[in-house]
């Protein structure tokens, strides 16, 4: 598992990259930007909040927890951020569909099973929340 958990940082370490080489597409407008990174976060809550109940493997269930703690953190600051700013963009109240359907997928897994499909999700998601925001934009840092 510990291999996985590093194979994710090096994959996420190479986009983080490529994004500040430039070599990623154009920065998102402001709404699109706070819109990704709020289902982002709320998508790596929940799920993490899956992963510290489901999980059978012990660092799966402690990499959950560190997501909990590291996106809830991460969705106060864009909420201080968009009302500091007056941004105008209605923050989403839910996950979007792509988002749900991983979650739902998750509640009906256990075991080896559900850390498999956890972590491999978690790959995933930091990889594209990295390569959509770019690096002027906002930039989960994982806890590997």
């Amino acid at each position: 598992m510990r291999r996985e958990l590093i194979g994710a940082a090096v994959g996420l370490s190479a986009s983080i990259l490529l994004t500040s080489l430039g070599l990623a597409a154009q920065a998102p407008t402001t709404e699109d930007f706070v819109k990704t990174v709020a289902i982002s976060d709320m998508f790596e809550v929940q799920s993490g909040q899956l992963a510290s109940e489901k999980a059978q493997n012990g660092d799966v269930r402690s990499f959950g927890k560190q997501m909990v703690a590291d996106h809830t953190k991460t969705s106060d600051q864009l909420k201080k951020l968009v009302a500091d700013k007056d941004i105008k963009v209605e923050l989403p109240g839910k996950l979007d569909a792509e988002h749900q359907t991983n979650l739902d997928k998750l509640n009906g897994l256990s075991g080896a099973q559900f850390d498999k499909e956890f972590v491999g999700l978690q790959i995933d998601a930091h990889q594209k929340a990295s390569l959509e925001t770019g690096p002027s934009g906002y930039v989960p840092t994982p806890a590997y």
